[in-house]
């Protein structure tokens, strides 16, 4: 969600695809119009939710995976390490930041001039340049890209494999059971945002790459890519009983003024006379 408020909000950018530049129009620039603080801030915020998604499969596999070298058992060196992962992950657009052209009005006239079908807007002084051509962009966001894969196929493949019975056998046949249908949802919660956001990372690298442009594409790139926290946030809802029932209660009380209906545990006594009287509590169970 901090990803979406930031680019939805904090930023809004308007790109001009195959031109690597992008317009600032949210609330940031009643700020500061510094375009070193607002690029940083538009990929901090990536990269601070891919650290995120490695930080949350990092701990899943140190709780399913128990005898591994691979898993970090010394929590002062996962503390660092995973500070400094986020540190990393949240400063990695700074080889853009320092390579960007330093005299704007002149990158804005040669990309003008490149693809005279760019919006007035494009001259505007909050419109920044981030690179003139994509010789530094593109390998650095795919060797990103490859190294986010890497990481994930890693974490995703040696947690399945460890929840299999002949590679655990010490892991109960519930709690396997319990830990394999949490991993499939956290999977699910994490694949249906990533869907989303590599949709208009797609469309991004076929115009530069071809130097294709459609404003107009570039526009519903941009809101494609804000949706992705809410498209979790949807999932979250669906995947997981609690929070489906809290919506559905909360939806059927406060929209349509239905009485919320109370889940209380049954109590029934049950009365032998070789053991006296004895108190079992059944409790009704909230998943569908």
């Amino acid at each position: 969600m901090v990803c979406d408020f930031t680019w939805s909000v904090l930023v809004l950018p308007m790109f001009f695809m195959p031109s690597i530049a992008a317009h600032a129009s949210g609330v940031i620039v009643w700020f500061t119009q510094n375009p070193v603080v607002v690029v940083w801030l538009a990929f901090a915020s990536l990269g601070g939710m891919a650290a995120a998604i490695i930080s949350l499969f990092e701990h899943r596999h140190r709780v399913i995976v128990t005898e591994s070298r691979f898993v970090l058992k010394n929590q002062t060196f996962r503390r660092g390490l995973l500070s400094f992962m986020y540190f990393g992950h949240v400063n990695f657009g700074i080889p853009e930041i320092i390579t960007a052209p330093e005299n704007q009005e002149e990158a804005k006239r040669l990309l003008f001039q490149k693809n005279p079908c760019l919006p007035p807007i494009f001259m505007d002084p909050l419109t920044h340049v981030i690179q003139l051509d994509a010789s530094l962009f593109n390998p650095h966001m795919y060797l990103t890209c490859l190294y986010l894969a890497v990481v994930f196929s890693f974490f995703c493949s040696h947690i399945m494999w460890s929840l299999l019975p002949r590679n655990n056998p010490s892991m109960s046949a519930s709690t396997r059971k319990m830990m394999r249908k949490f991993f499939i949802c956290i999977c699910i919660q994490v694949a249906i945002p990533t869907f989303v956001i590599y949709l208009p990372n797609l469309y991004w690298n076929i115009s530069i790459t071809f130097d294709f442009y459609f404003q107009e594409f570039n526009n519903i790139s941009i809101v494609l890519f804000t949706l992705h926290g809410t498209s979790s946030s949807i999932a979250t809802i669906f995947i997981y009983a609690p929070y489906r029932n809290f919506t559905k209660d909360l939806i059927l009380s406060g929209v349509f003024r239905l009485k919320k209906v109370v889940r209380e545990p049954i109590v029934v006594s049950v009365s032998d006379q070789n053991i006296g009287r004895r108190r079992v509590t059944f409790r009704s169970s909230n998943n569908i």
